[in-house]
């Protein structure tokens, strides 16, 4: 099967675990508040352009190349091991902060995405 080289061997299950709040809430405290819908009274009417100067029809699909498709599912391993490394992160910044090792205003930044370079992953073919 080709996307099983794709797959992680972590058991995501455990790892939501570890990284979850380990508090537990009952349902009462979970409960959400009445949701409404409030119209107001005057109506704004806006114009918009014409039929004749903007071609609001769909473009027309074309089906994706096995190089696309082997695209999209590097994009997503690669997006899956940051999100992985940015929940490890923040899971060992909270252990220092609740330790009492390090202050939350100590550190410049919480842990962000490393910016992808799309561009190197097109050139690694």
């Amino acid at each position: 099967m080709a996307t099983a080289s794709f797959r992680s061997s972590i058991d995501h299950h455990a790892l939501f675990l570890q990284f979850s709040s380990t508090s537990s809430t009952s349902s009462d405290e979970i409960r959400s508040p009445a949701k409404f819908v409030r119209f107001h009274d005057m109506v704004t009417v806006a114009l918009t352009y014409p039929k004749d100067d903007y071609d609001r029809s769909s473009a027309p699909v074309q089906p994706l190349s096995k190089e696309d498709v082997s695209e999209v599912l590097r994009l997503r391993l690669q997006m899956q091991r940051q999100s992985l490394q940015m929940y490890h992160e923040a899971y060992l910044l909270r252990k220092e902060v609740s330790i009492g090792t390090s202050t939350p205003a100590s550190h410049v930044s919480y842990p962000s995405f490393t910016p992808m370079n799309t561009q190197q992953a097109v050139l690694s073919r």
